[in-house]
């Protein structure tokens, strides 16, 4: 029976002190509770590392306290991505609370329970990799490499939550322009695995966990010791216009003649200030996404107010509309370049749609869930890869990436434009179905990110916050109150530089998930080789 037990478990023999030499660990309810128990708390205590809280030290911590517990607890790997599972659950639940108040309970139980199934993968490779050398490299590696398959699915992925993230304003954030989002959630996690080597082999192999603490540490250290700084090239001055949303806030589209009108007349006010010399005229100005919720170059009326503000103002302005779409029942959220004489050819497409916001994934089966979903009438379509849009100044040609909402959240779609030339950030965003809730100040939070990762200022344009300019270097230059009707007017610094998480970006990714691959894959042989083949016996086989 003893054989039969080592067959049935996935992990190597368990260490002294944290089990009993005779076989795997006794099972009870209240082991079982415990367990639950941990691993719901880490996962709350992950969600508070992210804004509205932004308590970023509880990210290494709550991931150690799920590797200890994966350990612990779990005899098998199915045991650990159970406990992976609820960790995955109680950290989404707390951190994306925000789509049940302003879609529904249903978008928000599905993507709750839908993406801790990638928590479940990581948890269960815990015993996995344990077997072998180097394992907190190898968990970090691995849970890297989750976080950017996260970015392709479900629903065309759904990266909110990724560790990099909390990197924002520590000491990991000196990483950033190094290696990035991804990059950072490495080094937070190769911290937490450093740490838990600590809680689980310190008296067996002090040298080892001291080797990995100490590493970590230098991985943090040596950043900011180095810091990266990219070479300013110039300067743009940017209008960024916040035309707000009227009555609580939330209701575009019942709203969207009035939000097209108040951010044409705040523009037009700004014109009147530069043509009496209080204000410097912009080389740019900037709507936000949703300013006109229908399509301006279609509709006679919305394409009347943004030349009305266009023609005022004398400068290119960036406007956020709604695009039909190649075929019925779909349509395009656009970036449009709209000067004096009109929409002068140039656009940007939002590459990442919204699952339940802009698009109702598995829409013939949730459809009825929630009389949110009624009001998506149409699927937004993603965007191709995008080449910087070209702004005409007094100093000549300025290339600029564009990103709307949660194109943001992912990694590719300002570093592509970065790569080919950009030398500006916007990040164009609605926001106003989130009013009062965390998804905005955690998307700015984002944006931060992204500004440090690409080496570039970032202009957030909102319809009612949060609007703001970000430097390069992370800070918030300006910032504008929300739920007004307000307009930014500041210089900017514009850069050529590649930071070399730009550049290696697409390498660092690859390595990541082949390590994974690889590890994964290792100890699943490793494993299957170490075990003792059980004596023949006359009782009946047992299927494993």
């Amino acid at each position: 029976m003893r054989d039969l037990r080592t067959r049935m478990t996935l992990v190597r023999p368990v260490p002294p002190g944290l089990a009993g030499a005779h076989g795997p660990r006794p099972r009870s309810h209240a082991r079982r509770a415990m367990a639950t128990l941990v691993s719901a708390a880490s996962g709350g205590s992950l969600a508070l590392a992210f804004d509205p809280v932004g308590a970023s030290l509880l990210a290494p911590v709550a991931i150690a306290a799920l590797t200890v517990a994966a350990t612990v607890f779990a005899d098998t790997a199915r045991g650990a991505g159970v406990l992976g599972y609820v960790f995955g659950s109680a950290f989404l639940a707390a951190h994306v609370w925000w789509l049940e108040d302003s879609i529904g309970p249903g978008a928000w139980a599905a993507v709750t329970l839908i993406e801790a199934l990638w928590f479940a993968a990581v948890a269960a490779s815990i015993p996995l990799l344990r077997r072998l050398p180097a394992w907190p490299i190898l968990l970090a590696a691995t849970w890297s490499a989750v976080e950017v398959l996260r970015q392709l699915w479900p629903f065309g992925g759904f990266p909110w939550g990724q560790v990099g993230f909390t990197a924002v304003d520590t000491p990991v954030s000196a990483a950033l322009p190094y290696v990035g989002v991804t990059g950072a959630g490495f080094i937070i996690v190769l911290l937490a695995a450093a740490v838990a080597h600590a809680v689980l082999d310190l008296r067996r192999h002090l040298d080892r966990s001291l080797l990995y603490l100490t590493g970590a540490v230098a991985v943090i250290g040596v950043p900011l010791l180095m810091p990266y700084g990219v070479t300013r090239t110039g300067s743009v001055t940017v209008a960024v216009v916040q035309g707000d949303v009227p009555g609580n806030g939330r209701d575009v589209v019942g709203n969207h003649r009035q939000i097209t009108r108040d951010h044409a007349n705040a523009t037009i006010d700004l014109a009147r200030r530069v043509a009496a010399g209080t204000a410097r005229r912009p080389d740019l100005v900037v709507w936000p996404e949703n300013s006109t919720a229908v399509d301006p170059i279609r509709d006679p009326e919305a394409s009347a107010e943004i030349g009305r503000a266009a023609a005022a103002i004398r400068a290119p302005l960036l406007v956020g509309g709604i695009v039909d779409g190649p075929r019925p029942g779909t349509a395009l959220n656009q970036g449009i370049m709209w000067s004096g004489s009109g929409p002068d050819g140039q656009a940007y497409t939002k590459q990442h749609p919204v699952p339940f916001g802009e698009f109702i994934p598995l829409r013939s089966v949730l459809d009825g869930l929630s009389p949110r979903l009624a009001e998506i009438p149409r699927d937004m379509l993603p965007g191709p890869d995008a080449e910087p849009l070209d702004i005409g100044t007094s100093r000549g040609v300025v290339r600029v990436a564009d990103a709307i909402c949660f194109d943001v959240a992912y990694a590719e779609p300002l570093a592509q434009q970065v790569r080919l030339g950009a030398e500006l950030a916007v990040v164009q965003t609605s926001n106003a179905m989130f009013t009062g809730t965390s998804q905005r100040a955690q998307q700015f939070t984002m944006s931060r990110a992204r500004a440090l990762e690409t080496g570039r200022t970032v202009i957030v344009a909102s319809l009612n916050g949060i609007s703001g300019i970000i430097s390069a270097d992370g800070a918030v230059q300006a910032r504008l109150e929300e739920q007004t009707t307000s307009i930014m007017l500041e210089d900017v610094a514009t850069s050529t530089d590649v930071t070399p998480a730009v550049r290696l970006m697409p390498w660092i990714e690859a390595a990541l998930l082949s390590i994974a691959a690889l590890a994964t894959t290792w100890a699943l042989i490793a494993g299957a080789m170490g075990r003792p083949r059980s004596r023949p016996t006359s009782a009946p086989s047992v299927p494993v």
